[in-house]
């Protein structure tokens, strides 16, 4: 039940050399089909492994989580590969029903894990795989072989250094690329965690858009914090917003004017109004980007 592939045409007479046996070959008859086809060499494929690759927050372990296998498994194993590689190891070992001894090393950990994937049907799920390291990487691809399929999620790699962690991997599975989300699909998931009343609504899932760049991730959790009054960026940009302007404070200016025309030269006239034209310039202009 662990080994998947396909068998080609074998020839009765075939299937006697292989045998090696002088015996006549057996009639095709539906009572033989069974020991005839217990001759075949069975050509061994490799499972199907998909890569999720996105930049921290796109959501990479939600649809590492979500994933629908191809496969018909029987249960799924989840490990974080953030974690050191024993204690991967062991954490993969007890999941798949096994008890690892005391004092085992590394190599022998991942012969068991391997052994003890094949049991049943698995569709394995390694998170984090850019966090591990290369030896740590280096032990995937018999996992992979020993499991029905493999989903894996990883930070998309921008140095060299990371690429080259990666290498052993891109050949062997599929990638999926995670897009950022669009400006209307944000908007709507950031909408659904911030709370019902906000001090400037519009201000505050401006920012959470700014920050959040698209990733369900970042945003969910900018919103979250928003929520619980604990995110400092989205107050302090909140903070900077200007109360809307006081029409009184503007009827203020022409009396202003008017006393000035009275009781003072030109020159301090023209020094106070450039200063009342800056003033309410700026203000009207504050007012306009709300």
């Amino acid at each position: 039940p662990t080994v998947s592939g396909r068998t080609g045409y074998l020839a009765p007479v075939d299937a006697l050399a292989m045998l090696r046996s002088e015996e006549a070959p057996l009639p095709l008859d539906t009572a033989n089909l069974r020991a005839i086809l217990a001759t075949q060499v069975v050509e061994q494929t490799r499972a199907p492994a998909t890569l999720f690759v996105g930049p921290a927050g796109s959501g990479k372990t939600w649809h590492l989580k979500n994933y629908h296998p191809h496969q018909r498994v029987e249960r799924r194993i989840y490990v974080d590969l953030s974690q050191p590689q024993r204690q991967a190891l062991v954490q993969l070992v007890e999941a798949a029903g096994a008890v690892a001894p005391p004092r085992v090393t590394i190599p022998q950990l991942a012969e068991m894990s391997a052994l003890a994937l094949q049991s049943t049907p698995t569709l394995l799920l390694l998170d984090n795989v850019d966090r591990a390291t290369e030896k740590a990487i280096a032990t995937i691809d018999p996992l992979i072989d020993a499991v029905a399929e493999c989903a894996l999620a990883a930070k998309t790699p921008k140095t060299p250094a990371e690429q080259r962690k990666l290498a052993p991997l891109v050949a062997r599975v599929a990638q999926q690329e995670i897009k950022p989300l669009g400006r209307a699909e944000a908007l709507s998931l950031a909408r659904n965690h911030l709370p019902d009343q906000i001090v400037d609504p519009q201000a505050t899932e401006r920012r959470i858009l700014e920050l959040g760049k698209g990733h369900p991730g970042t945003i969910v959790d900018l919103a979250t914090r928003t929520q619980r009054g604990t995110l400092e960026e989205v107050r302090h940009y909140a903070s900077n917003q200007v109360a809307p302007i006081n029409l009184g404070w503007i009827l203020l200016f022409p009396i202003f004017f008017l006393l000035l025309l009275w009781r003072a030269d030109g020159y301090l006239i023209a020094a106070l109004s450039m200063l009342a034209i800056m003033v309410l310039r700026r203000l009207l202009f504050r007012q306009l980007l709300r």
